[in-house]
């Protein structure tokens, strides 16, 4: 009688969620191995990398058809579970196939980015950008990082982008947001139009008032990337209308790797009512290495901008 007296419906309850997380801790474990076993296959013959990383996206998992179809009662709170979990499933098998690229030496920017310039730098650089106070400011900032810079005025941010383009300069400087408009997306459309990488960021302020800031970026036709594990670097791309996997997705990936989202971003593509999406993270202790393992394989069209510091 005591005993059925001391009975609660919520201890019954709370136990039963526990005996759950138990059997979800055990089948986690499993399902982890046999995500390391499939990464052993996918790197087995990672060799040559530029036919490897284009075949990444044909080594994805399967789709949620794996996971059993919940209860037609219970079809509207767990069907959305599945891309959670799916996400999850992928952010670990690339980090398991990030342990293995280590293991055989080949883990680094150019593993990812071919287009990575190898070649001397010049004895010096040309820096293009529309004279101001601004650019003036932001251009003795980032003359700390070149070698033996030399400015060429330009009389449009346009002209600026276009001799960068057409090499006659190796670096232009542009606006590219403000602490009053946010992300400034003519300029957003610029590094688009001429495939601008970002090398730097740095922040001028107007005059005395802190809460006007302007952020400048350092670009150039090569990608150049800056960052260490422990130290502070952004991380830009985009990725054109209609992409899958969602944004959702793609950002739920980015925390499971430690990714800070910095900002968020929409703008016009160039067919009628669409919109490319623009990410932009911080990457200060994070595992940038199998979030880009992650991108290669699930969104293997995004377009970079740049893994760079900020002064």
């Amino acid at each position: 009688m005591k005993e059925f007296q001391s009975y609660s419906p919520e201890s019954a309850i709370e136990e039963n969620l526990r005996e759950s997380a138990l059997r979800m801790e055990m089948l986690s474990e499993q399902e982890i191995s046999h995500l390391r076993e499939f990464a052993e296959e996918i790197t087995a013959d990672c060799t040559e990398y530029p036919d490897w990383i284009a075949s990444l996206p044909d080594s994805i998992l399967p789709t949620a058809r794996l996971l059993s179809k919940p209860l037609k009662q219970n079809a509207g709170s767990l069907e959305g579970m599945h891309p959670l979990h799916r996400v999850w499933q992928s952010v670990i098998l690339c980090g398991e196939i990030k342990k293995l690229l280590a293991e055989k030496n080949l883990l680094t920017p150019r593993f990812f980015f071919l287009e990575m310039n190898d070649a001397t730098p010049p004895e010096t650089c040309r820096v293009a950008y529309q004279r101001n106070s601004y650019s003036d400011s932001a251009y003795l900032q980032f003359s700390k990082l070149l070698q033996d810079p030399r400015v060429s005025y330009s009389h449009s941010f346009l002209s600026a982008c276009e001799d960068v383009y057409n090499g006659i300069c190796e670096y232009c400087i542009l606006p590219v947001e403000s602490s009053s408009e946010g992300q400034l997306n003519s300029f957003s459309r610029l590094i688009e139009r001429y495939d601008l990488k970002i090398t730097a960021t740095c922040e001028v302020m107007a005059g005395n008032d802190a809460a006007k800031i302007t952020r400048f970026a350092l670009l150039s036709r090569s990608l150049t990337v800056s960052f260490q594990t422990g130290k502070e670097a952004f991380f830009e791309f985009a990725t054109p209308p209609g992409v899958s996997p969602s944004e959702a997705s793609i950002l739920s990936a980015a925390e499971l790797c430690g990714l800070t989202l910095y900002r968020l971003d929409s703008l016009p593509a160039s067919e009628p009512h669409k919109f490319s999406t623009h990410y932009l993270f911080k990457t200060k202790n994070a595992d940038l290495y199998t979030f880009l393992i992650y991108l290669a394989m699930e969104v293997p069209h995004y377009d970079m901008i740049g893994i760079y510091s900020h002064l």
